[in-house]
């Protein structure tokens, strides 16, 4: 995982550079939106993890742990 204000990370390029070869192929408005969207899912995965999503989903389903987790994850990222 790279930090948010790490813009030059290998992965994060070849992410952005996917999407690019998926919109330039991409015949309809829902496939470049489709292809934009998976990137914003696909750089918020690398950024944040797995457990991230795992948490954001307990807490929409009522798990009343999830969110002090989610927010302690999100603290301790923050640049000091």
């Amino acid at each position: 995982m790279c930090a948010k204000y790490e813009r030059r990370c290998p992965e994060l390029v070849e992410l952005r550079e996917a999407a690019t070869r998926e919109w330039a192929v991409a015949g309809t408005f829902e496939e470049v939106r489709a292809a934009w969207s998976r990137l914003g899912g696909r750089v918020t995965l690398h950024r944040y993890g797995s457990r991230h999503f795992s948490l954001l989903a307990r807490h929409r389903w009522g798990d009343p742990e999830a969110l002090p987790l989610l927010a302690s994850r999100m603290a301790n990222r923050r640049p000091r």
